[in-house]
């Protein structure tokens, strides 16, 4: 059976901190993730202001879940591990509750880590997902991401770092955690690169002989460099577990023009990665064969 996959991909402006502001880590303790400005909220005027509480009244709830952490405040210092227990139209209950000696006043900024969405669909983009990038200054480590994919399915990666610096082997949607093998980092920010690719589309390499696919890629705004892969891989069931090993068609490598080519070799599936710019593009996979 043939296929015949057409999609569209643009990647909003790398940012290198907007998973996560610049921060010390110890090992095993996840970063505080910032996502977006809803995890910055502020307590309103009926706050919480006496030790002991558990009800925080807040200007807003947007974005907040049971179960995430409440990890800091503008001017009170919360218990370790204060987690969400319920969430109301204007607050949230805490547990465990203020100490005894340290309320939350009016106007305090609570910070909730939640989750960082960081690409999303478009028009210009059906094809999510993108690199996470982990700046650090102290002694070289790798870090456990935990996120979702294109299709929402919960993913884990191990991104090594090296000269203070890390990228993620997968692309995520959304970023739950990050946490670091090892301790003693200071400046420790997280956040996008310019590069990201689409799912991989799986072929029928077990069909006709010769393979031939036709790969089309169309520039269709902007300025974007991009790149044709494929791997000999199992997308679903890689030999190491996480990722295929993808490989650079020698047809479409580093190209920022509309262009098309042609595959007969034998492989299990294919993906456009965009290696810089913010421009759009749309790709067709077309297969010969039967169906």
């Amino acid at each position: 059976m043939g296929v015949n996959v057409t999609f569209t991909k643009q990647l909003g402006a790398a940012s290198s901190n907007s998973i996560a502001q610049s921060q010390s880590a110890s090992a095993g303790t996840s970063l505080t993730l910032n996502g977006s400005a809803t995890n910055y909220l502020s307590t309103t005027t009926t706050a919480a202001v006496a030790p002991g509480k558990v009800v925080l009244p807040l200007t807003s709830v947007t974005g907040l879940v049971p179960g995430q952490l409440v990890t800091d405040t503008s001017a009170a210092v919360l218990p370790p591990n204060t987690t969400i227990q319920a969430v109301g139209t204007s607050g949230v209950t805490i547990w465990p509750p203020v100490g005894d000696t340290v309320g939350v006043g009016n106007g305090d900024t609570i910070v909730f880590p939640g989750t960082a969405t960081i690409d999303a669909v478009t028009a210009a983009n059906v094809a999510v997902g993108r690199r996470v990038v982990i700046a650090y200054t102290g002694t070289d480590t790798s870090f456990v991401i935990v996120g979702t994919n294109a299709y929402g399915n919960v993913i884990t990666d191990t991104a090594v770092g090296g000269s203070g610096s890390a990228v993620s082997n997968l692309d995520f949607v959304t970023v739950t955690s990050i946490t670091p093998v090892g301790g003693g980092l200071t400046g420790v920010t997280a956040g996008t690169n310019g590069v990201g690719a689409t799912p991989w589309v799986t072929m029928n390499w077990r069909g006709y002989s010769p393979l031939n696919v036709t790969t089309t890629v169309e520039l269709v705004s902007g300025s974007v460099n991009f790149t044709l892969q494929h791997t000999a891989d199992d997308p679903n069931s890689p030999p190491n577990g996480i990722y295929p090993l993808a490989i650079n068609d020698p047809l479409l490598v580093n190209q920022s023009a509309t262009i098309d080519g042609l595959s007969v070799a034998p492989l299990r599936a294919m993906r456009i990665l965009i290696n810089s710019g913010t421009g759009e593009i749309r790709t067709r996979f077309v297969q010969a064969g039967a169906g």
